[in-house]
């Protein structure tokens, strides 16, 4: 996610969802170094839960699928609510302020030098416009 070597901004929603997921310290060295991220890392940072060969993805999939379903209903239901409910706190997070970093990053001089340095595959000469 190199958004910071391109002069863009992460939209709120998906940095929230960064830090729920990975935590604030993971979220700040992915998100400020724009560094990749390889699967062995996202496994390791709990951006992922299970590594498995390409082949073994659908088996893989089914098993998780199998063991969701042989649970009680009522259980899976309840639990789904209660992950819903804590989750649905951060709907109420005004934002609107980050909204219009994100507009402004997304319209700047820098972001146009970001992307097009990229395309040129050289470093970008930020200047903060």
């Amino acid at each position: 996610m190199p958004l910071a070597r391109l002069g863009l901004i992460v939209p709120f929603p998906l940095g929230h969802k960064l830090i729920e997921i990975i935590g604030p310290a993971f979220t700040k060295q992915i998100l400020f170094t724009g560094q990749p991220i390889d699967a062995k890392r996202a496994f390791e940072i709990g951006m992922i839960h299970q590594l498995v060969a390409a082949g073994d993805l659908e088996a893989a999939t089914y098993a998780l699928a199998r063991t969701i379903a042989d649970n009680a209903p009522l259980s899976l239901a309840g639990m789904k609510a209660t992950i819903l409910r804590a989750l649905s706190v951060r709907e109420a997070i005004n934002h609107q302020d980050l909204d219009e970093m994100v507009n402004r990053a997304r319209k700047s001089a820098d972001a146009q030098e970001g992307v097009k340095a990229m395309l040129e595959k050289r470093k970008p000469a930020f200047r903060g416009e």
